[in-house]
């Protein structure tokens, strides 16, 4: 499982801090070679469906496909549940027709077989979707290095903004960067009195 380094933003920093994103490493493996800015749809999820946000990352050029690679959704990776129970039980079935008389036909047998169906239908979606190891050594995910969650009030207003990054060190250029926004902001708010 990854390791996420969490920063949260006010939509305010948010708006400001965009231009002021750390674009000297790449937000996955933290290497400053051969930097490319990649469009980023960044999903969220809220009560009114599944969202995007689009944001511009660096990623090296080996970590260019991350950056279009989306985390599997808990949701998703379960979808595939049903495949592999069915694959599991005309595997277990092929098995039992090839030793008709080995294994006894019980009860016990029957709840044993759809125990195991069970264990693979839920195992393997999540060892083949959710823990694969990244492409690259240095990377410190296979999927999208930056992670976001939107908290909104009870009218829908956008509370809070939190990134989440996979790799520590492009986590705290981020919220240096934010912070710096924060004090570019602070003087404007304070002069308009908001």
């Amino acid at each position: 499982m990854e390791r996420l380094t969490e920063v949260r933003v006010t939509a305010r920093q948010l708006v400001v801090g965009i231009y002021l994103l750390p674009q000297d490493l790449c937000c996955n493996c933290g290497s400053r070679e051969g930097l490319v800015a990649v469009d980023t749809r960044l999903p969220f999820s809220d009560l009114t469906g599944e969202r995007a946000v689009p944001l511009t990352f660096p990623h090296c050029r080996i970590c260019v496909p991350t950056g279009h690679r989306p985390p599997p959704r808990f949701g998703r990776t379960l979808a595939f549940f049903p495949a592999f129970f069915f694959l599991s039980a005309v595997v277990l079935g092929g098995l039992a027709s090839l030793a008709p008389h080995a294994i006894p036909r019980t009860d016990n047998t029957m709840l044993a077989a759809i125990l195991i169906m069970t264990t693979i239908g839920l195992v393997v979606p999540f060892a083949l979707f959710r823990w694969r190891p990244p492409e690259h050594p240095a990377q410190t995910t296979r999927y999208q290095a930056v992670r976001l969650r939107v908290k909104k009030t009870f009218l829908g207003k956008v509370d809070a903004i939190t990134f989440a990054f996979t790799n520590p060190v492009y986590a705290e250029r981020f919220r240096a960067s934010y912070e710096k926004a924060a004090s570019l902001i602070a003087p404007l708010l304070s002069s308009t009195g908001a």
